[in-house]
């Protein structure tokens, strides 16, 4: 089936959970729920606000939206189908979608799932008045403290320093194709909030407590108008179980379907461990820490590709120190340097494995830029940092 065949209407009647439109303008808040069939709790809050609101009728500045993400995975219980939605955002294979020149396979829900979605969000993009706000609300597979990822941008940091919650920074380096990374390529805020474990009712309230707070701190609706402030500032505020602000990821184990991987028990988000600590076992092979650490998204269920990840502590220090740094015009100054190109259309770096021996990957993160891929005796740094940009929407 090609995608011409299939219309707008259809999307929006099944994935539009809720809209809402004020008479004011002001930001356009976009909620996903359900990106992943087993993590329905964003799903359940996003219901639970929606009733709220149609119900007492608070005063909206902007927009609000909430959307459905992988139906099909939802109907199923499952992570997902064929393959995982929030790993097919890349920029290119998006703007087929938006030209009409990409078919739907039908072996592959996802492909379908992400047609559909994406055809919402190019709409709202094209008719909504900015700031965009894109939140996508998860849970995991082990119990947690709820916390924030998001891509390494300063827009996401001045955004995400309003709640209080760990924050987790850099994602954008490890996982290839979230639709967040898409967004961001926009120059829209966008981040992803993990409530807590998958089947743990007091998720739901969490997502329930981060939406309204994004709903008061992306200015739609006062905090007048939001129902137990206090309860939801209480029920994210991580205090109590002393965590810090804002860490980084310097390490991701991948999983392959070829290797049976088992995470040891015991281990659960921000745990710390030891270099060379035994953290799972994959084909009989014994998988130990690269580094010490915290331990980071450590997998308990049978679908995803990331066995877990090791974080570290970022201090305000060094935030402030890239964030002056990522407002100094450094581009044409690399590119002078030997063993570096300059690519200013596509804003990107390539640094020779013997130049980046003296400019590390922390360097350039210090200066805005993160690493994308490794291309033969080179590395491609781009600029995480852009400005906003017009969707390349699909055609009326």
């Amino acid at each position: 089936m090609n995608i011409e065949e299939k219309t707008e209407e259809d999307s929006y009647h099944k994935r539009i959970l809720g809209h809402y439109k004020g008479e004011k303008k002001g930001s356009t808040i976009v909620f996903i729920g359900g990106m992943h069939g087993n993590e329905p709790s964003g799903v359940m809050a996003l219901q639970r606000v929606f009733k709220h609101i149609q119900r007492y009728q608070p005063a909206i500045s902007g927009e609000i939206y909430g959307l459905l993400g992988n139906l099909t995975a939802l109907k199923a219980k499952k992570r997902f189908i064929s393959r995982d939605l929030n790993r097919l955002w890349f920029v290119h294979q998006v703007n087929k979608l938006n030209e009409g020149e990409h078919n739907i396979d039908e072996g592959i829900v996802e492909v379908r799932e992400q047609y559909e979605l994406n055809c919402i969000i190019q709409q709202i993009l094209k008719k909504g008045h900015g700031p965009f706000y894109f939140l996508d609300l998860h849970t995991t597979s082990a119990n947690t403290a709820p916390f924030i990822t998001v891509n390494d941008t300063l827009l996401n940091r001045s955004f995400c320093g309003n709640f209080p919650l760990p924050i987790i920074l850099g994602i954008e380096e490890y996982l290839k194709g979230p639709l967040l990374s898409y967004i961001n390529e926009l120059g829209h805020v966008s981040l992803a909030f993990e409530a807590g474990q998958h089947d743990d009712p007091a998720s739901i309230e969490k997502q329930e407590a981060f939406i309204w707070l994004s709903l008061y701190f992306g200015s739609v609706i006062s905090k007048k108008y939001i129902p137990n402030w206090k309860k939801y500032w209480q029920l994210l505020d991580p205090v109590a179980s002393d965590q810090k602000r804002f860490y980084e990821i310097i390490y991701r184990h991948p999983v392959y379907e070829h290797k049976p991987f088992l995470m040891r028990s015991g281990y659960h988000n921000f745990k710390p461990i030891k270099k060379g600590e035994h953290l799972a076992d994959e084909s009989n092979k014994t998988i130990k820490s690269p580094s010490k650490g915290f331990i980071f998204m450590p997998l308990y269920h049978n679908q995803g590709n990331d066995g877990f990840f090791v974080i570290r502590y970022v201090s305000y220090f060094w935030l402030r120190i890239s964030k002056f740094l990522r407002k100094v015009p450094t581009f044409y100054l690399f590119s002078i340097l030997p063993g570096i190109r300059a690519f200013p259309k596509e804003e990107s770096l390539l640094v020779s494995m013997r130049m980046a021996r003296f400019f590390t990957k922390d360097t350039f993160h210090l200066f805005g830029y993160r690493l994308i891929r490794s291309w033969g005796p080179v590395f491609v740094f781009k600029k995480r940092d852009v400005p906003v940009r017009t969707a390349r929407v699909s055609k009326d």
